[in-house]
């Protein structure tokens, strides 16, 4: 991953890092039920094996951060709930708070397991 001079993405980077891997992830599951319905699972073995290594990875980044940070990864990055998804539950001020610092913990949990 790219370092800026201080040794900090910005958070234009890890909210770039942060997406692409939430969209490898959807993507990811989708082959998988393709290829698990598609009826020829033995021939498809490896495919779903690489899909489901994607999966597990950004499973077990999740698992490393906070409930909160889950929360708003999935409704905004996975889910793709529209938005304003969260106005039951967070100000607006509050949920782009939450929001930056979500982007910030995924994307350091994912250089700690990556290091």
């Amino acid at each position: 991953m790219k370092e800026t001079k201080n040794g900090v993405m910005t958070y234009q980077e890890e909210k770039a890092i942060l997406t692409y891997l939430s969209d490898s992830y959807c993507r990811a599951q989708t082959l998988m039920d393709l290829y698990e319905t598609s009826g020829n699972v033995h021939q498809n073995a490896v495919k779903i094996g690489q899909q489901a290594a994607i999966v597990n990875l950004y499973d077990l980044i999740l698992r490393n951060c906070t409930p909160e940070t889950r929360f708003i990864i999935i409704h905004t990055y996975i889910r793709k709930d529209g938005n304003d998804w969260y106005i039951p539950y967070y100000s607006e001020s509050a949920y782009y708070r939450l929001k930056k610092n979500a982007i910030h913990e995924f994307t350091t949990s994912f250089q700690k397991l990556r290091d």
